[in-house]
């Protein structure tokens, strides 16, 4: 099995919807770290919304990875938007 290749990035999430994550069909895993002091919430495929989809509360991890029989994961664009402007949201993608 070929080793995986690691994004290591950030993204600073506001108060209007900002893709965070461009889709990558190579995609195996995608972790998200809040770093700020507010919620963020994060979105598959569409503009985020505060108040729906995954709810990050400040130091909160999300993680998107395969399934060990090699079952779907988002491969698509992630979006986040926080409660207040200059959320800092740590990303780490890895990918085939």
């Amino acid at each position: 099995m070929a080793q995986l290749q690691p994004l290591n990035t950030f993204a600073t999430a506001g108060v209007a919807s900002l893709k965070v994550l461009a889709g990558n069909g190579a995609r195996s895993n995608a972790t998200f770290v809040n770093d700020s002091q507010v919620v963020i919430y994060l979105s598959k495929g569409q503009a985020a919304v505060v108040g729906s989809g995954i709810a990050l509360y400040p130091g909160g991890v999300h993680n998107m990875a395969q399934i060990a029989n090699g079952g779907p994961i988002w491969q698509g664009d992630i979006y986040a938007i926080a409660k207040s402007a200059n959320s800092n949201l740590t990303i780490l993608e890895e990918y085939n």
